[in-house]
């Protein structure tokens, strides 16, 4: 499988999945999935979304790299344990004025592969999308009061 197009469609296969299923078990519509497999759209933002529902590796799912079974079912790839001190605010590095992680130095990011930069980025997008949304249904009414039909 050579391309992000060729392992989504291959996998959801062989997960007995259509697109249409599959839209529903990320988060998106028919027509989303099937750009994604029909190649008009190269790279998806919702990778985890994806990955979560076929049960595989995000990083294998986008770039073909590392094992196709994530090491954590539903989750993706397990990282190992890793310390984290609290950080009150933003890490104040000479240089970073605008560096928007308190606890990832810029060099440590820096250090990644593209690839894996690209999936920090398509993580971070998926949870920015998540609380969003989650925002946004916390203000919304509540149909408690609506008066019924029929």
């Amino acid at each position: 499988m050579k391309t992000f197009s060729d392992r989504l469609r291959d996998t959801r296969h062989l997960r007995g999945m259509t697109q249409r299923e599959l839209g529903e078990a990320s988060g998106m519509s028919q027509a989303a999935v099937a750009s994604y497999e029909g190649r008009q759209r190269k790279q998806s933002r919702r990778i985890m979304d994806l990955a979560r529902a076929l049960e595989v590796n995000p990083e294998w799912l986008e770039s073909g790299k590392g094992p196709m079974a994530p090491a954590t079912p539903g989750y993706g790839p397990a990282a190992p344990p890793k310390q984290h001190r609290l950080m009150e605010g933003r890490a104040s590095t000479a240089g970073d004025g605008d560096w928007p992680f308190a606890s990832i130095s810029r060099s440590e990011y820096e250090a990644l592969t593209e690839d894996q930069r690209r999936t920090v980025e398509n993580v971070a997008r998926v949870m920015v999308d998540d609380y969003a949304i989650a925002a946004r249904s916390r203000t919304k009414p509540s149909p408690k009061n609506k008066p019924r039909r029929g």
